[in-house]
């Protein structure tokens, strides 16, 4: 069981009460989970799996009221993982709750929930339904493809191992966007079993940073016609940022920190320019070439409110010229 917590901070006593006769109201917590149609997005069937499948679902939250919000979610079965927002949930915020499903953890149906809590001046409660039958005669091994922290090039395998009467095939692979190279093969056919071995090599112009997808292959069995598989990992480029989250807390209008970034290459280079300072965010650089160049990022808030902003540290390198680092923190009053 996993319990995630996001904090929550006032924005005035006013504001709150502006919003309590607009619809703070007994059951609005599935309000902020709904897709780009607008409907409410609160459950997921994955349908047949093969056992060993690691399954994998995003919900989208958005905060659509005028204060942050604190977000309670626990997974009602072992076979759950549950992966929060990585910021606070500031008014009209987006975020995503990950919910990876165990396959390898159960037999035949089940029905399982994520509850979800939000507060907490004004409680509510919802669940996010998942679902899925597992069955036996059919196992990845193993049940996803991890490549962990890689470059371009990189290779994972995994086998799909079928028992059975059918004359079981995988025939495609479903279009995906990872940044993947996919291919399968069929490895051993004889009465009763059957194997194939799926293979992804990381894309050579793959853009670096984390990746997290589902892999869809078609069979010919009408039971279970796609047969779902997770990949994830992180595309370490030339030019990487550490950390490139920066948390600079809670300061007053007025006060100011500095927090300090290393962006590092395998050949030394400049850093031309930094996208994304100004209102309260100022940043330092040096003019020397450098493998390792440090960036001082200094938060001077000048008015109260929620800060989240990513920075663009431009390079005179030709491959891959700049890298991301996002900002995140909350200015109070005096």
């Amino acid at each position: 069981m996993r319990i995630v917590v996001l904090a929550l901070f006032a924005l005035g006593v006013g504001s709150l009460v502006a919003r309590a006769d607009e619809g703070w109201k007994e059951g609005w917590a599935e309000n902020l989970f709904k897709d780009q149609t607008g409907q409410v997005d609160l459950s997921k069937d994955f349908g047949t799996v093969p056992r060993g499948t690691q399954l994998y679902k995003r919900f989208k939250i958005t905060n659509i009221y005028q204060v942050p919000l604190e977000i309670t979610a626990t997974a009602g079965c072992t076979c759950l993982t549950v992966t929060p927002p990585t910021q606070t949930l500031q008014s009209l915020q987006e975020g995503y709750i990950d919910v990876i499903m165990d396959a390898s953890k159960f037999k035949g149906q089940r029905n399982v929930k994520v509850n979800v809590l939000v507060g907490p001046k004004f409680i509510s409660t919802t669940a996010l339904q998942l679902s899925a039958f597992s069955r036996a005669d059919i196992v990845l091994n193993p049940g996803q493809m991890s490549f962990g922290v890689t470059k371009s090039g990189a290779v994972q395998t995994l086998d799909v191992e079928y028992a059975g009467v059918l004359d079981w095939r995988i025939t495609e692979l479903v279009k995906h966007d990872a940044p993947l190279d996919v291919t399968f093969k069929e490895i051993y056919r004889q009465p009763g079993q059957i194997g194939y071995r799926l293979t992804a090599t990381t894309k050579p112009d793959a853009t670096p940073g984390a990746f997290k997808h589902e892999l869809f292959f078609r069979t010919n069995d009408p039971a279970s016609p796609l047969l779902p598989v997770l990949v994830e990992g992180s595309i370490q480029g030339e030019l990487s940022a550490v950390p490139d989250l920066v948390d600079l807390g809670r300061l007053k209008v007025g006060e100011s920190i500095t927090k300090l970034v290393l962006v590092k290459a395998s050949k030394e280079y400049r850093i031309t320019g930094v996208q994304g300072a100004g209102n309260g965010i100022s940043v330092e650089i040096r003019q020397e070439p450098s493998k390792m160049q440090v960036v001082k990022v200094k938060y001077q808030p000048t008015q109260a409110g929620a800060l989240h902003r990513q920075l663009v540290i431009k390079t005179d390198l030709k491959q891959e010229d700049s890298v991301i680092v996002t900002l995140q923190g909350a200015a109070e009053p005096q």
